[in-house]
């Protein structure tokens, strides 16, 4: 139980597990009890961004078959986050648009727009052939939105000038800095994940150079300092940026 951000907030670390699983998880005190089932322990990724992270698998080419195939992967696990945004930091999600799921036609292909994202499972899929264990995969992405409204107010004070407000004109809530940061992003930072993959840029594009030379690569060492310090992730987790004609990846966090 850790109260010192003026909350009550717990969490639970679990030794290493022989195995993958399936397990079954009970929490119990006094007369009450929670059984959560059917859990696996494998990596978890998070996969963020804007309308390129959120384009879902029924609008691929292909979509017909790898709905059809995601059945084959039972030992992946879906999850996404519910576009929600908050002055305020916020320790627990304030929605959510898709509980843990085993892939399915629904739990992939549900509708345009929703869920499941079309690179967050590839991705996913691609890594599940190659490794052979369970991976959990975690979509928190919205559409037209800037690096500022996933960065914490730390990422953004590291970079000059300071804006308060986004740079694209006529900008909703959701673009407002650190405004999905703090709904999207910092309540999961008390889960251990293994990195992160990323595909964002577009709504920047009225950023000078310069100045999204710098953002981008403090929300990165941002992101892998608070989600060290908050859980046993590693502070050197892989960080994928993916655009359309190449891929990123950051191996380690700039400076010392």
């Amino acid at each position: 139980m850790d109260s010192t951000v003026g909350k009550n907030v717990w969490k639970v670390m679990l030794p290493p597990q022989e195995g993958p699983g399936p397990v079954n998880i009970t929490v119990a005190t006094g007369n009450e009890s929670l059984t959560i089932t059917n859990v696996m322990f494998g990596d978890v990724w998070l996969c963020s961004g804007e309308s390129n992270m959120q384009f879902t698998l029924s609008m691929v080419f292909n979509e017909s078959e790898e709905i059809a195939d995601a059945i084959n992967f039972p030992d992946i696990r879906l999850f996404t986050a519910a576009q929600e945004w908050s002055n305020n930091i916020e320790y627990d999600l304030l929605g959510v648009e898709q509980y843990w799921s085993k892939p399915n036609r629904d739990s992939v292909g549900h509708s345009d727009w929703t869920y499941f994202s079309a690179v967050c499972w590839l991705y996913g899929k691609y890594l599940y052939k190659q490794l052979q264990y369970p991976i959990g995969l975690i979509a928190a992405d919205w559409n037209a939105t800037s690096v500022q409204a996933w960065s914490s107010e730390d990422a953004i004070n590291a970079c000059q000038p300071s804006r308060t407000g986004s740079l694209v004109p006529a900008y909703p809530p959701q673009n407002t800095p650190t405004y999905l940061w703090n709904a999207m992003i910092h309540p999961f930072l008390n889960l251990t994940i293994y990195g992160v993959i990323w595909y964002q840029g577009e709504s920047d594009i009225y950023s000078p150079p310069d100045i999204y030379k710098c953002r981008f690569p403090a929300m990165i060492d941002d992101w892998r300092k608070k989600f060290n310090e908050a859980c046993q992730t590693d502070i050197l987790f892989p960080f994928g940026s993916f655009r359309s004609d190449v891929v990123f990846l950051r191996i380690a966090p700039s400076g010392p």
